[in-house]
């Protein structure tokens, strides 16, 4: 069932470490050439891996792949609980409790992102979902999940600065910072200066140049 590889009989060719989901990784470095793994479940589905060959740090295998059937119910039942973990997040659980349980880790999704990203930057789904919302709004939307299935992201928007031209007291604001910035900097500078002390020592008997 994997339309990739499917057509050349589940053969995957050479692989090195950091190119597999971690749990077929594990199994394809752990055989030896000739030997089946048992069955191992990834985000993929199920797999049956054979390991045809091996060399230092590449592993040429092959893997039958069986996908899990995905229907409507099983759809509407993740956004079910995609709108529960919203509504126990504004309710105040703990982001990390709820992560714990819900969040889907094993294909390597993001918990959070704190870093500022501008919003032409986003992909489109991120963008619809957050236009108009404020700052501590929780948003469940759906994002392409494998095999065409959505997957649903529940997020909250920790801040939002909307972008513009630059006012006279943001210019006024910025300029304090680096001026603050640059003292505190100054300071520090200026007591290393006061406590390093540089010393000299000539090995026993060099002679002392003069000049």
């Amino acid at each position: 069932m994997d339309s990739v590889s499917g057509a050349q009989g589940g053969d995957l060719g050479w692989n090195g470490r950091g190119m597999m989901v971690p749990e077929f990784e594990r199994w394809m470095f752990a055989l030896r050439p000739g030997d089946l793994s048992p069955v191992i479940e990834t985000v993929h589905g199920f797999h049956i891996i054979r390991v045809d060959r091996a060399k230092p740090g590449e592993v040429k295998s092959r893997h039958i792949l069986i996908r899990a059937r995905v229907d409507s119910l099983d759809e509407r039942r993740a956004r079910v609980e995609a709108d529960s973990v919203a509504a126990q997040w504004i309710a105040g659980t703990a982001f990390d409790s709820l992560a714990r349980q819900h969040h889907d880790y094993a294909s390597g999704e993001e918990t959070s992102i704190l870093t500022p990203i501008a919003r032409d930057s986003m992909p489109e789904s991120y963008r619809r979902a957050f236009t108009g919302k404020k700052a501590g709004d929780v948003v469940v939307f759906e994002i392409p999940g494998l095999a065409g299935h959505p997957k649903y992201v529940v997020a909250r928007l920790a801040a939002v600065e909307e972008g513009g031209e630059y006012k006279l007291a943001d210019l006024r604001e910025r300029v304090r910072q680096q001026l603050v910035e640059e003292g505190s900097i100054r300071r520090f500078l200026d007591s290393l200066r006061k406590e390093a002390y540089v010393s000299i020592r000539l090995p026993a008997g060099a002679p002392a140049k003069s000049g």
